[in-house]
Formats: structure tokens, C-alpha cells, sequence
């Protein structure tokens, strides 16, 4: 049957036929050795990433991801922005990562640093020589990228850790130094190759990340402990808090955790009295 040239094509067009065709190998790192490589600001936009068999490399995902696997990975330092998903090492042997994300965890993995910040309780399992620090970086696109991710900046459950595996008498997990920091295992170089992107400072200079001592820390070392609330009204920034805490670590107070909890007004009057009256007493 022949088709009339005058009568208009009239098949539907799908918003999934506009969409732009992505390339898998621009979000993924595979079969590298000995370089320094990134993606920076805009080149993810959320998407899924990979990074696999890799080996003495620096690599940097800063941009944020939907989630990202690292797999059969040896004597690797990593970084990743912000994760709206999870986070999943596996089979990785001798890493140094840095990563934000809403969950993480690892299975047969051995001696690997973290410097995690994260939303829920952090997971490892068949893994050994594990040790973790409170992550500290900034850079000018993470805040937006934290937000993309849905991810709240006080909720770090980074010390909180299971293991699936324990062994009787032994951990398999241990908490960094309180003075190490991710940037001592970057070189001038990785620092060059990174900074002329993203302006990247990978310590707790300036870092968008509440600095925390974790769960776990010793409570002799610290000496009392007190509750600190701050109540933040709807237009309140992260900037306005990360002031108070600002101060309060220049009174030489240390944040054992922190936690964001939204509560109505019946609920703080129930936890904390009569607020209002309180603050008219004074």
C-alpha cells in the first residue's frame, strides 16, 4: 500500500526518545594502572558509575552519582561526590577512599582507609584491616551536589559500623587517628590535576562536613558531655549552623555525633517544655 505523501506522520513521540543516547564508558573507570584521572562538575549528573579493576591509580568522581561499585581495585586513593545510593567496594585490596553517600559497604575487601561520610549505619563484611575517619573535604559544586543527593549534612553515621562477619577476640574495624587526614595520601600532582577543576580541599579547612569524633570515641579523653539543640527555622541555610559549631570548637568542645530531626511544635514542647515562655523569660 502506498502512502500518502500529503498526510502527516502522526506516530507518537516518548520523552525517552528525545532523550540524549549516554555512553557507558564515560561513567567508568576500568583497566587503568599508574594515572591520575577525574570527572568533575557535569559530567555525571547523577548517573550510575563504576570504577573496576584498577591499580595504583588516583581517581576522582567529583560530581554526584545515583551509586557507584569499585571492584577488584588495588592501591588505589578515590574520591566520590555525593551518592544518592549506595556505595559498594568489593574484592579491593589496599585503598584509600573518600566518599559521601546515603549508604556503603563492603565485602571481601582488606586494608582499606574510608574517610566516609554517611546517612545510614555503614556495613562491612568478609573484610579485614578496615579503618575510618570522618570525612572533611569542599569544593565550590558540593553543596549543590549534596542537595541533588537528598543527603542531610548531620546525619554522619560514619563510626557506626557493623559487621556482618565478626571474629571472636579481634575486630575487624578500627577508627583512624583523630588527626589524619585524606590529603596526606595526595600528591602535588593529584592536588594539581584536581584543584584546576573543582578547587578541591580535602581536610577539615573550611569543610562542609561536620567534623565529628564518632560513637565510639573515648569518653576520658573528651571529659563531660552535654546536648547541644539548635533550632533552625524553614529558611535557615547548613552556613548558619556551621557557624555555631564553628564557635563551638574554638571553645575546644569536640561533636561526639550529630543528628537533623524534624519535629513539630507539639513535639519540642513535649521533649523541651514551653520553648516560647522560656525565651521571653530571659
Amino acid at each position: 500500500k502506498e502512502e500518502d505523501p500529503n498526510v502527516e506522520d502522526t506516530k507518537p513521540v516518548f520523552s525517552w526518545d528525545a532523550r540524549e543516547a549516554l555512553d557507558p564508558a564515560d561513567y567508568c573507570f576500568e583497566n587503568l594502572e599508574g594515572v591520575t584521572v577525574g570527572k568533575f562538575s557535569g559530567q555525571i549528573n547523577g548517573q550510575q558509575f563504576s570504577i573496576e579493576n584498577c591499580k595504583d591509580c588516583a581517581l576522582f568522581v567529583m560530581d554526584n552519582v545515583a551509586s557507584l561499585t569499585v571492584d577488584d581495585c588495588t592501591n588505589c586513593t578515590i574520591f566520590v561526590g555525593p551518592s544518592k545510593g549506595s556505595v559498594f567496594i568489593r574484592d579491593c585490596t589496599d585503598l584509600k577512599i573518600a566518599v559521601c553517600c546515603q549508604q556503603f559497604r563492603t565485602r571481601d575487601c582488606k586494608r582499606v582507609d574510608t574517610y566516609l561520610f554517611v546517612n545510614t549505619q555503614p556495613i562491612i563484611e568478609s573484610s579485614v584491616d578496615m579503618r575510618f575517619a570522618c570525612l572533611q573535604v569542599n569544593y565550590p559544586a558540593l553543596s549543590d551536589q549534596v542537595k541533588a543527593a537528598n543527603i542531610s549534612l548531620f546525619n554522619n553515621e560514619w563510626s557506626n559500623i557493623h559487621d556482618f562477619t565478626p571474629v571472636e577476640h579481634t575486630s575487624n574495624w578500627s577508627l583512624l587517628p583523630s588527626t589524619a587526614v585524606f590529603d596526606s595520601y595526595l600528591t602535588v600532582d593529584h592536588i594539581v590535576s584536581v584543584s584546576g577543576n573543582d578547587k578541591a580541599i580535602f581536610s577539615s579547612k573550611n569543610s562542609l562536613f561536620p567534623l565529628t569524633v564518632g560513637s565510639n570515641a573515648d569518653q576520658e579523653q573528651f571529659g563531660d558531655t552535654a546536648l547541644l539543640s539548635l533550632f533552625m527555622g524553614s529558611k535557615s541555610d547548613w552556613t548558619d549552623i556551621n557557624k555555631i559549631l564553628e564557635v563551638v570548637w574554638k571553645k575546644e568542645c569536640r561533636l561526639r555525633r550529630s543528628k537533623e530531626v524534624r519535629m513539630n511544635t507539639d513535639t519540642v514542647v513535649r521533649i523541651y517544655g514551653n520553648v516560647e515562655n522560656k525565651r521571653k523569660s530571659y
